[in-house]
């Protein structure tokens, strides 16, 4: 998956039935670190504590989640299979439910 289409929403085998949306890449803690010269001339690499960002691992897992939930969960990007609108339930997020799909009836 090269970009997570956040638009669609997902089956995945983990989560038996429910549709998943894509929220985006899993987020890494990205140190801010600066160079210096030790007391033997040589130059290191040195993490400021505490400081840096979350930054997007793109091209790693990506975080879900499932349609009626707020819980994030990673899954492989791989393992994700889209599914139409009228596939699930747009309320509760089971595939096959049709209660509410968002469609005329």
């Amino acid at each position: 998956m090269e970009t997570p289409d956040t638009d669609s929403r997902y089956r995945h085998p983990r989560f038996g039935g429910v549709a998943l949306r894509v929220r985006g890449w899993e987020q890494r803690w990205e140190p801010c670190t600066y160079l210096i010269i030790d007391e033997d001339g040589e130059e290191c690499e040195l993490e400021e504590p505490g400081e840096g960002e979350w930054v997007d691992d793109i091209g790693g897992m990506v975080e879900v989640v499932m349609v009626g939930d707020d819980r994030v969960h990673v899954v492989d990007p791989d393992e994700l299979e889209k599914i139409e609108d009228h596939e699930y339930c747009h309320d509760c997020g089971q595939i096959g439910c049709h209660s509410n799909t968002g469609e005329e009836r």
